[in-house]
C-alpha cells in the first residue's frame, strides 16, 4: 500500500508543481471587407508589454499572460485602430479574439528632407 501510494505521488507530483497559471490569446486579422488576412498587425495588451504581430495568414497568439481583465488594442498602418475592452484571460484558457481592422485614410503631417 505505501508503495503504490509513493509511486502514485512521485507520477503525480511533477504534474502539480508545472500547472500553468497564465493563459493565452490567439486569434486572427483581417481585413473588414474583403476577409483578407492582414500580415504585420501589432496586437498588444494595453498598459503592458505583452503583445504579438500577425503572420502572413493574420494569426497572432500571446502567451503567458497572467489571468485579469485586459484591453487588447490592434494596429496597423492605413487602418482604423480596433480596441477590445474586458477581454479575460483565465488559467489555462485559451481566449480567441479574432479582429477585423477597416481600411482608412492615413492623415497626418507631411515632412519634406531636403538632401544637400
Amino acid at each position: 500500500m505505501k508503495k503504490t501510494f509513493l509511486i502514485l505521488l512521485m507520477v503525480l507530483l511533477p504534474a502539480m508543481l508545472f500547472a500553468s497559471t497564465t493563459g493565452k490569446i490567439p486569434g486572427y486579422v483581417r481585413d473588414v471587407s474583403t476577409g483578407d488576412p492582414l500580415a504585420g498587425t501589432n496586437v498588444m495588451l494595453a498598459g503592458t508589454s505583452f503583445g504579438a504581430a500577425s503572420d502572413m495568414n493574420g494569426y497572432y497568439v500571446i502567451l503567458n499572460v497572467p489571468p485579469g481583465e485586459y484591453t487588447l488594442k490592434a494596429t496597423m498602418m492605413g487602418y482604423s485602430i480596433a480596441e477590445f475592452t474586458a477581454l479575460r484571460v483565465q488559467v489555462d484558457i485559451t481566449s480567441v479574439q479574432d479582429i477585423y481592422l477597416e481600411q482608412t485614410a492615413v492623415e497626418g503631417e507631411v515632412v519634406t528632407v531636403t538632401a544637400e
